[in-house]
């Protein structure tokens, strides 16, 4: 059943795996199993970022919110590093002018994070994300959100529910 935020952005709940965040309508969710090790789900909007511009259909604004969660506990900073390794080997990314910045400190939710923000340029339709790593109860949990950054406006409200919303339920 869909509710309204206190943005007004119609959403669904969603709440498994021991997380919980508001999905804005018109984003689909698919959830993978990492091998024994935890799970990835992708809430995204439009097509993936992993198709060149023209692919994506008229008016459509793409953008990801990735969560991963693994069932054990590893340093922030090392799963961050990790995390970027995979980034810069990616193919299409590592042909894009891909640029991070320093890790920065806060806290998501009482949660403290690290995070990384990244840009992809040249190569493909420019792109801004960030990668923030934490820790829920016994697991890590990484969420990587990324849009085009063209689509940013038509993006920001629903991106910020997901974030604002985003909570660990054990």
């Amino acid at each position: 059943m869909a509710c309204q935020s206190d943005e007004t952005i119609p959403s669904t709940p969603f709440q498994e795996l021991g997380i919980a965040l508001d999905v804005p309508e018109g984003w689909h969710a698919k959830k993978m199993p990492l091998e024994n090790q935890g799970t990835y789900l992708i809430f995204e909007k439009g097509e993936s970022h992993q198709h060149e511009a023209e692919t994506l259909p008229e008016n459509e604004p793409s953008a990801q919110f990735i969560v991963t969660i693994l069932d054990r506990q590893i340093p922030l900073g090392d799963y961050l590093k990790f995390y970027r390794a995979q980034l810069e080997q990616n193919i299409v990314l590592s042909h894009s002018d891909l640029t991070f910045s320093e890790t920065k400190f806060g806290e998501i939710n009482g949660q403290p994070y690290q995070k990384l923000e990244f840009k992809t340029g040249s190569g493909l339709q420019a792109s801004l994300g960030e990668i923030m790593v934490f820790h829920c109860t016994d697991r890590l949990i990484s969420l990587m959100i990324q849009d085009f950054v063209e689509d940013q406006a038509a993006n920001a409200k629903e991106l910020a529910l997901l974030r604002k919303s985003f909570r660990c339920t054990n």
